[in-house]
């Protein structure tokens, strides 16, 4: 399929709900990064639930989101 060079193609990204991430307890600031940095480009909230024998680490990545300015929510 060819376009004429003055087309624009615009491929709009909205906001489709809340995602919801449960994570294992090895890695758990790279996995729930690889979550959270889709969810939030496209507007979406994201509830984490870490495992249950590193729950420090998930309140430590939250501590940095605040500090970085995204808002709660």
């Amino acid at each position: 399929m060819r376009l004429a060079s003055y087309k624009r193609i615009l491929v709009p990204k909205r906001p489709v709900g809340v995602v919801g991430a449960i994570t294992p307890w090895s890695f758990l600031s790279a996995v729930l990064a690889s979550k959270l940095a889709p969810a939030l480009a496209v507007g979406c909230s994201l509830v984490a639930k870490p495992a249950a024998r590193t729950p420090l680490s998930a309140l430590a990545l939250g501590v940095l989101v605040e500090r970085a300015g995204i808002p709660s929510g």
